[in-house]
């Protein structure tokens, strides 16, 4: 599982220049600059099941 996090216009090019086996598996897009942010606040912009133990074993 992949998930790719840029400014919509890097995560446009990102989906252009990916090899069809790696866009495969690509299973969560966030198109937002989130850059500037802290871990906390990078964490606030991103799904909740993301950090839900079950997705990490």
């Amino acid at each position: 599982m992949l998930g790719l996090v840029a400014p919509p216009a890097f995560l446009g090019l990102l989906r252009k220049s990916l090899p069809d086996e790696t866009a495969r598996q690509v299973v969560l897009e966030v198109d937002k600059d989130l850059t500037r942010y802290d871990a906390e606040g990078v964490r606030a912009h991103l799904p909740k099941r993301l950090f839900e133990t079950s997705l990490r074993s």
